[in-house]
């Protein structure tokens, strides 16, 4: 399983992340149509629901975690 996105972390927590990044990270979250970075929660719930019982009857789906972009 493959996750990718942009997302904070508490190591650089309000814009600070990927600080190496300069103004690079800010200018990828201004794409996101939710207007912000995921939270590593939100990734990992999702996660979680891919593992569980729940999801049994999921096969080959793509569940973006994306903020929207997909849809733009």
């Amino acid at each position: 399983m493959t996750v990718a996105g942009d997302y904070r972390t508490r190591w650089y927590p309000d814009g600070e992340a990927f600080s190496a990044m300069g103004d690079a990270f800010a200018e990828i979250v201004s794409t996101i149509p939710l207007g912000r970075a995921a939270d590593p929660r939100e990734i990992a719930e999702t996660i979680v629901f891919l593992a569980s019982d729940k999801a049994s009857y999921l096969n080959g789906a793509v569940i973006p975690g994306d903020g929207g972009r997909v849809v733009v």
